[in-house]
């Protein structure tokens, strides 16, 4: 029996350690977003495990030990905050719970509950630990470029294409690796300044740790492999800005996994003019100002407070535990710097947790018991716990919440399962589009929504599928009624899914713009597929108003229509979002042409000849279009004056502006309500409907997501 708390702290730290190596090294190529989607369920699993390994000690103890630590009340504070901004924040929590909000929640969980479970001395084994990642990561690197590394190996495994130098690597990028060494290195120095010596472990490894800085820091310079896409600190702070101005949203946040749709909902309109225009980031360019955006006021000042206790007890713990206080000050510097990662948050995690473990001896621990509530102001040593009298045996009001919080760690760790098991299905269709296996990808998708009806980014993958199969089928040759048939069920699918997206996220543009491009597609099968379509671009400006492609592809229906002076209206306003946006001046030529309007055309026409390369085919080809339209000015120049141009477009009224100032008139869609947890969908696909292809997670929207997205 003595020797069981031995055992569950020994197996606390090794599970703790291996966390941490596992989260800078491991990737499981088994779906989409492989990189991000390990780093993140394998902190979800760190915090069930911690979990388990709580209930079992206190089931041992008969009562629920926690260690009350100047960190304690800020992360106590952080994670009530991350909870209540989840579930208050948007009617499914789901993308939060499997988003910042589930990682916060996890590295809380695990800097609360992971100091009952570790031995006190640990700082050497974790100093170690942490440097020999970091060592890791780096060789695996050097092996990549000699071409015997992970990116060979995944590139044979998964026939893609990933790049053998330092853009790749297990970490998930140069930056999160150079912050890791940073880290490593921080640790290391400082214990053996503290202790005044230099061990054998940190002589070895600290040089490499040096090199491997160098070296990923010189790959994010400008120009080099690695180059970093931040968005800017201006257009940050502009967004935190416009989350206060509600009181909800300046309190607890838009939500932790919101800040894409707050980014492209407030983004200034000047980011048009900057390089990564179209880039939608899930971060701000630092952390605070995540924070503040996603978790408010209210997540901020928790953030705040736990920095300050940090740095107040670089000087309050003992002398050989400074090295791991150094270790999560560096973090919280980084944070001010930087966007946060989540493998430097299981890292942060950890580390609270052996810090706090090591203090044990001298910190009071809240004891509750069945029914009574304790504060031992000492604790005893691990000599007098072991030679103290055994407790009376499990009381039932104690061995029923043990007994609750148990089932309650079993249903996260099962609804945890089939979300990442649906990740799987995604991949799995992603495949069989590779090999032409339609059927076998409309069914994978259709699995992984039945697992996971409330993730938005499922249902509107699978909508775009259906349409793509629906139109593969409708352009047979040879169709026949079944087959007509068939695209009919595809297409109703494809709109209750993408209008399921919509329901869930409404203000994610991406779903809208799937839902309007759904309805583009019917334009000339339905008589009101025009209407709806252009309230769904609507919508989707409404969610992101600076950005020019929506006004672009709105005023193309409007063109195809033949609705000119509304065409020219809606590309004249993404010229005004974007001046140096080529493609809108070019349509905006072709609008006013058709308006009769041949100077304003002209003038076009010309800058769209500025904004491109003189050396490419579309500079060619709009110089002949330019010559036509003079040579046209001149003919009617000289058979007569020139007549005066027709001012419709100016008389026009505004579709947009009228449907964002009167919602009640909103272009009716199609009658039927939306069952989020309704997936069965009767139609399958016929193995000839092979030329139907699976859209890329980016298929479905104008703009790219930045891969550092973890």
């Amino acid at each position: 029996m003595q020797k069981q708390p031995n055992f569950l702290k020994q197996l606390s730290l090794y599970s703790l350690l291996s966390v941490l190596v596992l989260s800078v090294l491991l990737v499981l190529p088994i779906t989409d977003n492989f990189i991000a989607h390990t780093k993140s369920y394998l902190l979800f699993a760190a915090a069930i495990l911690v979990g388990l390994l709580f209930i079992v000690r206190s089931l041992k103890r008969s009562s629920f030990d926690i260690v009350l630590s100047p960190l304690t009340t800020p992360l106590l504070a952080f994670g009530i905050v991350t909870a209540v901004s989840t579930f208050a924040t948007n009617t499914y929590p789901v993308e939060n719970l499997l988003g910042f909000g589930g990682v916060y929640l996890a590295v809380v969980t695990i800097g609360l509950l992971g100091s009952s479970l570790l031995p006190k001395h640990a700082t050497d084994k974790f100093l170690v630990v942490l440097g020999g990642a970091g060592v890791a990561l780096f060789a695996t690197n050097l092996l990549q470029l000699i071409g015997f590394g992970p990116a060979q190996l995944l590139n044979q495994m998964l026939n893609i294409e990933l790049p053998s130098s330092f853009v790749f690597n297990l970490a998930g990028s140069s930056l999160v690796a150079v912050q890791l060494m940073l880290v490593a290195l921080v640790g290391l120095v400082v214990q053996s300044v503290t202790n005044k010596f230099i061990s054998t472990a940190t002589a070895v490894m600290a040089p490499i740790l040096v090199i491997a800085l160098a070296v990923y820091g010189w790959s994010l310079l400008p120009g080099n492999p690695g180059e970093i896409r931040l968005p800017s600190l201006g257009a940050s702070w502009s967004v935190a800005i416009d989350t206060l101005r509600l009181p909800k949203s300046a309190l607890i946040g838009v939500g932790p996994a919101a800040y894409t749709n707050t980014y492209n909902q407030f983004k200034p309109m000047w980011v048009n003019a900057q390089p990564f225009w179209n880039i939608q980031f899930s971060q701000a360019a630092i952390f605070p100002l995540t924070v503040l955006t996603t978790l408010g006021v209210f997540g901020l000042a928790a953030w705040g407070f736990l920095a300050t206790r940090l740095v107040k007890m670089y000087k309050e713990v003992n002398k050989e535990n400074r090295a791991l206080v150094a270790v999560a000050i560096s973090m919280i510097v980084l944070q001010i710097l930087l966007p946060i990662n989540v493998v430097l948050l299981t890292v942060f995690a950890i580390t609270l947790a052996v810090l706090v473990a090591t203090e044990r001896h001298k910190l009071p621990v809240v004891q509750l018991h069945p029914l009574s509530v304790k504060v031992i102001n000492q604790v005893r040593s691990d000599i007098e716990a072991m030679v103290a009298p055994k407790r009376s045996s499990l009381v039932s009001p104690f061995g029923a919440l043990a007994a609750l919080l148990l089932i309650g760690i079993i249903t996260l760790t099962y609804f945890v399962g089939r979300t990442y098991a649906a990740h799987v299905l995604m991949n799995e269709s992603s495949k069989a589009v590779v090999q032409e296996d339609v059927v076998s990808a409309y069914q994978a998708q259709q699995r992984a929504v039945q697992l996971n009806p409330y993730l938005d980014t499922f249902r509107r993958r699978f909508a775009a599928t259906n349409m793509l199969i629906a139109i593969a089928i409708s352009n047979k040759v040879d169709a026949t009624e079944e087959d007509q048939q068939q695209v009919g069920q595809l297409l109703q699918d494809a709109i209750r899914e993408a209008r399921a997206a919509t329901l869930l996220d409404p203000t994610d543009v991406e779903n809208w713009l799937t839902l309007a491009q759904i309805y583009e597609n019917m334009i000339g099968a339905n008589e009101e597929a025009t209407d709806w379509a252009v309230q769904s671009y609507v919508n989707a400006i409404e969610t992101h108003p600076t950005d020019p492609t929506l006004r672009l592809a709105l005023g193309g229906i409007f063109l195809g229509q033949e609705d000119y002076g509304q065409a020219a209206s809606f590309f004249q306003q993404a010229v005004n979002l974007k001046p140096d946006f080529a493609n809108a001046y070019y349509n905006l030529a072709v609008s006013l042409v058709q308006l009769n309007q041949l100077e304003q055309a002209k003038a076009a026409y010309q800058q769209v000849l500025v904004l491109l390369d003189p050396s490419s085919e579309d500079y060619l080809a709009v110089t002949s279009e330019l010559e036509k339209l003079e040579e046209e000015i001149a003919a009617r120049a000289e058979q007569e004056p020139a007549p005066e141009e027709e001012a419709a477009a100016a008389t026009q009224p505004n579709i947009l502006e009228s449907n964002l100032e009167n919602q009640a008139d909103v272009v009716r869609q199609p009658a039927g309500n939306v069952d989020l947890e309704q997936n069965d969908s009767p139609a399958t696909p016929e193995s000839d409907a092979e030329a139907a292809s699976e859209p890329s997670p980016a298929a479905t929207g104008s703009s790219e997501t930045d891969p550092a997205a973890q």
